[in-house]
């Protein structure tokens, strides 16, 4: 099967990432797979190094990309050219996009197409997925309430299907507290409003001093430089707050968190993000807020707690509860651990085989 995928770009978002893995399971079991990118890394001032590797990756898996162009994003009709142009010359069989100018700029091909939605909730009204409708053959959500939300929008069946990772990248370690000792926390995503750090600065900021004073904090993710530079500010005033370090982007993902004692979550905003998988996979407890799928993964892992976004008190008593049981504190490292082959990115692409070998038997 020829199947082509449309993400923005080759950047360290989560659903990039995942397209990412995805595209290279699918290569693995013998389809040719092509990503198509709305636009470059420097389009948006993401960063250059990160999208030379990836797109390093793609070339040692076999996998043929091609740009869109960031001008698209003002005239959606090049993009709709050049896509069915890509697709007549590539014989494809199938196209997945995995962004809503995506599914615009597959709106004239005449071979199945299927919409991922990544987010918990969605970026515009109700209308232009009734427009969608008219595009799309089959809808996916990332997660449980991913998935529901698509069905409210759309009126039509949505089938889920949670992202994963490629497991074998993440070495599970149990991990082992002691009742006093320093406590190396990490937190894995761009520095972004949605991604919300403030709020895990003040919930931070209102623990106890005994348990304050033991955490240091490490924040990995690019971002606005200059709401970065708000962000740093606003973490280190006080004296009594924990040892935050900004280390920006990063490809040495699993080694931090192989590292780390604990993975936080602030986020305002989420689908079912990859950083709190390879965080799970990885034997960490986690500390995430109830947003998107972030509680599905902690219930299906046991791993930890999902607290309410905005409540500072919720977060505070987590990480008490966290910090004060070195018992079950061990317990949740092992639980996460027992968990990772339900997050194997092998049983998410069988997933999608499924449902793209349906779509292309019913259009023959």
């Amino acid at each position: 099967m020829n199947i082509l995928h449309v993400i923005s770009s080759p950047a360290a978002g989560g659903a990039e990432v995942y397209v990412k893995d995805l595209a290279t399971d699918l290569a693995k079991n013998g389809h040719r797979v092509f990503v198509g990118f709305l636009e470059r890394a420097s389009d948006t001032g993401r960063s250059l190094v990160f999208e030379e590797n990836f797109l390093q990756e793609l070339d040692r898996c076999g996998i043929s990309y091609f740009f869109i162009g960031h001008e698209c994003r003002q005239k959606p009709w090049l993009g709709m050219a050049r896509v069915s142009r890509f697709v007549a010359v590539h014989d494809i069989d199938l196209y997945h996009a995995h962004l809503p100018y995506g599914v615009v700029f597959g709106a004239r091909l005449r071979v199945p197409r299927v919409y991922t939605h990544h987010q918990s909730e969605p970026r515009f009204r109700r209308f232009i997925f009734r427009l969608f409708n008219q595009v799309i053959d089959r809808y996916i959500g990332i997660s449980r309430r991913c998935a529901d939300t698509l069905t409210r929008h759309t009126g039509r069946e949505v089938t889920e299907i949670a992202n994963g990772i490629d497991i074998a990248r993440f070495p599970a370690r149990a991990r082992q507290l002691s009742a006093s000792g320093t406590v190396h926390a990490l937190a894995v995503g761009r520095i972004h409003p949605d991604k919300d750090y403030r709020f895990l600065v003040d919930a931070l900021r209102a623990l106890p001093d005994a348990y304050r004073s033991r955490l240091q904090v490490t924040i990995v993710g690019e971002g606005d430089a200059v709401y970065e530079s708000t962000l740093k500010q606003y973490a280190a005033e006080g004296s009594a707050l924990p040892r935050f370090t900004f280390l920006g982007n990063r490809n040495d993902i699993p080694a931090l968190l192989n590292d780390a004692d604990l993975f936080l979550m602030s986020s305002a905003q989420e689908g079912l993000p990859i950083s709190l998988i390879e965080a799970a996979v990885s034997g960490l407890p986690c500390i995430v807020t109830d947003v998107g799928g972030c509680r599905e993964i902690i219930d299906l892992c046991d791993n930890g707690y999902a607290v309410t976004h905005g409540d500072v008190q919720g977060y505070v008593t987590a990480v008490c509860h966290m910090l004060s049981d070195t018992t079950r504190f061990a317990r949740l490292s092992l639980n996460a651990a027992a968990k990772r082959q339900l997050l194997d990115i092998d049983r998410v692409t069988q997933r999608h085989l499924d449902v793209y070998e349906s779509l292309v038997n019913k259009s023959c």
